[in-house]
């Protein structure tokens, strides 16, 4: 079921921690606007339970939806919180965890995408690392080994998210994987190049849809010290994680309800009586041009006033009435030091 396409309408702080705030029209079939607030559909998304969003954004995962979310160039740390790797991670994590649940029924209907990952892993943990063949698996490693491994990076397609009476479930597609040609052997070096460049190709068109699990992103997202404290709480993770992967990869977001689910929307002009902390996108995107022009302000201010100091060592009193009258049509000049009038005058 594909569902309703939703995007990001905006965030908020709140009592309970940060929202992300997703939007979407009445039917699936409608097209939203901007300008029409009783056919749009808010669905509030909590992604951190953390005490410092309260008044501001501060915990790292606010901070790095935050960066996500910037424009024009969105800023991608890939930091500790959230690394580059962190989706092959998941997918490797989450199939080490159910290889493990059922060994012999799982590794009969692995799939093609998850069998290269497996392979890929089993063969670095060998030629790098001489790890036998019964311990290969990625999350049986101490941290030292996984930090030094080299996960494909997997493309995430879309993100489907659905909501059962309380609980809301995330869905991840990938569908392709970013490796050489070369690199989609398995472990037979007799395989022709013909039959790799095929391989590959077969594997790429693949899609994998999976549900990230709890176990899952305790060992990816949140690290063993953090999954205890009083920030831990899975549905909050999974909601965190799988918003910021869509906006790293730019991948559409989807929406499905179970019929007999009571709605969880709100409508766009409530948003301000539920969310009085609530900042769009828009806003989001001015932020950060109005600090680029205050910088970009200052710097022409400084350089001014510089010239200003110049002009009055040299006793040039146009120029400095020039560069005086030049620093009164900027709207910032009122806030930052210059020189007197009456200085100006005492050049004379």
């Amino acid at each position: 079921m594909k569902g309703r396409a939703a995007q990001i309408a905006g965030v908020s702080l709140s009592p309970s921690g940060f929202y992300v705030l997703l939007e979407c029209s009445e039917s699936a079939s409608s097209k939203s606007s901007s300008n029409d607030n009783n056919n749009t559909l808010i669905l509030p998304i909590q992604v951190t339970n953390d005490s410092r969003d309260v008044h501001q954004a501060s915990s790292p995962q606010a901070l790095t939806l935050l960066q996500l979310l910037a424009a024009p160039l969105p800023v991608d740390m890939a930091g500790p919180v959230f690394p580059v790797e962190t989706l092959t991670k998941l997918i490797v994590v989450q199939s080490d965890l159910e290889t493990s649940t059922n060994e012999q029924e799982y590794q009969e209907q692995q799939h093609p995408i998850i069998n290269y990952l497996q392979s890929n892993i089993a063969q670095q943990l060998q030629s790098r690392f001489n790890v036998s063949d019964s311990s290969w698996r990625y999350s049986q490693q101490p941290d030292w080994i996984q930090a030094r491994l080299s996960l494909p990076l997997c493309s995430l397609h879309r993100v489907q998210l659905h909501v059962h009476n309380d609980s809301m479930i995330w869905y991840l597609t990938v569908r392709a994987l970013d490796m050489p040609v070369a690199s989609s052997l398995s472990s037979s070096s007799s395989t022709s190049t013909s039959t790799s460049t095929s391989s590959t190709a077969a594997l790429s068109s693949n899609s994998l849809t999976f549900a990230p699990s709890e176990q899952a992103l305790r060992q990816v997202v949140w690290r063993d010290d953090e999954t205890n404290d009083e920030h831990w709480n899975p549905q909050v993770a999974a909601a965190f994680t799988c918003l910021a992967l869509a906006l790293r990869y730019k991948a559409p977001i989807f929406l499905t309800q179970s019929p007999d689910t009571a709605s969880p929307f709100i409508s766009k002009s409530d948003v301000s009586t539920h969310f009085p902390l609530y900042k769009s996108q828009d806003e989001l995107v001015q932020a950060p041009t109005r600090v680029h022009r205050n910088i970009e302000t200052g710097f022409a201010i400084h350089k001014l006033q510089a010239a200003l100091q110049l002009a009055m060592q040299k006793g040039d009193v146009a120029a400095a009435h020039k560069i005086r009258a030049r620093l009164d049509e900027m709207d910032s000049m009122q806030d930052l030091p210059v020189q007197a009038e009456h200085d100006l005058e005492n050049m004379q």
